[in-house]
């Protein structure tokens, strides 16, 4: 198991869900790249797209802007990626960005500066129900992905059209 020592300063984003209509996240990584905000650490908890699987290319568009811009801040910060249900098998994606699998959280950390305490980072999704979890363990196969991914290109991209619509009508904030 890997162990990884939270610095200082660290940010802990989880769930920003970006999309077209929801671009904070990327101001943020704008502020990161000019300067405006300077961290030695990054944590991305999960969920940081409203879809984006490696084996789907349709999911990728809207993402390789932000995933060009992770890894060139990976660079000068440490960046950790811990992956939830909407956004999974990233590994291929990055390769300055550490990237947690599921199957590999919770993530054992411990504090720069309290070598003596320790937490566990996770998604959320780690302590659903043991059906749920069989599920999304069997979502993530690369093989039924690929599959998925040539059912969507013959149908002309509808079922991820289906899905980024049902979530670019979710409401985060209230």
């Amino acid at each position: 198991m890997q162990e990884i020592i939270i610095k200082e300063n660290a940010i802990f984003i989880a769930d920003a869900h970006e999309n077209e209509n929801r671009r904070g996240f990327w101001e943020f990584l704008q502020a990161l790249k000019s300067g405006k905000i300077q961290i030695p650490q990054l944590f991305l908890m999960g969920d940081i797209f409203d879809l984006l699987v490696y084996e789907v290319r349709a999911t990728h568009e809207f993402a390789l802007p932000y995933v060009e811009l992770l890894e060139e801040l990976a660079i000068k910060i440490e960046i950790v990626y811990l992956e939830g249900n909407h956004d999974f098998n990233l590994a291929n994606f990055f390769t300055r960005v550490k990237v947690f699998s599921i199957d590999k959280q919770p993530l054992l950390c411990k504090f720069e500066d309290n070598a003596h305490t320790f937490v566990e980072l996770a998604h959320g999704d780690i302590f659903l129900k043991p059906f749920l979890q069989f599920c999304l363990k069997s979502l993530r196969n690369h093989h039924l992905l690929c599959f998925l991914n040539f059912i969507n290109n013959l149908c002309g991209f509808k079922i991820t059209q289906k899905i980024l619509k049902n979530q670019n009508k979710k409401q985060l904030v209230r």
